[in-house]
């Protein structure tokens, strides 16, 4: 065991929870609405377009160009309008159901529940994440990872997101921790891996899809039971 670390600094969405797993369930959930159901031709034809926006808006607010609000909304308003429906009030309902359905999912990636219960024994987990806090407040409780971690970092606290140091440096001090004793495990190359980096303290890439990157990281795995191996 790898006695260096106290501390594991953890991303929440895409890394220990099933983002696109419960996306899709909340959306299938919404699409069995009557409201809803002229949107498109179907959820299979509406989901990558909608990601495609998504993503976007989540890429800018990380730039700090969108705010939160924009992210929420315009990525619904955005699809909407790409399937020729002018619709914004319908948007803008679609965004409010979707906030308060999606968190409520709980599908966690593969070996998530064992292995955050095995390091529990060993170190201090936390959650550094630059989802929005009330939403990821909720995934946390209902998918019953709140045991785990001893704090759980957003960008709405630190007013800045992944990779901006900001938040890395909110994290460590309310954890009254070192960097040398920190380790950060998340999904997102640029977010996580190189805002850990440049910040001063190890990563750990989850590259479940096995993606090709430019630099290397301190560690990479393909599955969070890997960390075992380790740690």
């Amino acid at each position: 065991m790898n006695k260096t670390y106290r501390h594991l600094f953890f991303d929440l969405d895409r890394t220990i929870w099933d983002f696109e797993t419960n996306s899709k369930l909340a959306f299938e959930e919404l699409f069995q609405m009557p409201q809803f159901k002229s949107i498109c031709p179907s959820l299979e034809e509406f989901l990558p377009v909608y990601h495609t926006f998504n993503d976007a808006l989540w890429e800018r607010f990380r730039r700090g160009t969108a705010t939160k609000t924009e992210v929420r909304d315009q990525r619904f308003v955005q699809t909407f309008e790409s399937f020729g429906v002018m619709q914004t009030d319908k948007a803008l309902e679609m965004s409010e159901l979707y906030v308060g359905i999606s968190p409520q999912k709980t599908a966690l990636m593969p070996h998530a529940i064992e292995v955050l219960g095995t390091l529990k024994k060993s170190y201090h987990l936390h959650i550094i994440s630059n989802g929005f806090i009330e939403a990821q407040k909720v995934k946390i409780e209902k998918s019953g990872l709140s045991p785990f971690f001893d704090r759980i970092i957003t960008s709405e606290m630190a007013k800045a997101a992944k990779p901006n140091p900001e938040i890395f440096h909110l994290a460590l001090s309310s954890a009254h921790a070192k960097k040398k004793e920190c380790l950060m495990i998340g999904d997102d190359w640029n977010a996580d891996i190189m805002g850990a980096r440049k910040f001063g303290i190890d990563q750990v890439f989850f590259n479940p899809e096995q993606s090709k990157v430019p630099l290397k990281a301190t560690y990479e795995i393909v599955d969070l039971i890997d960390l075992l191996e380790f740690l």
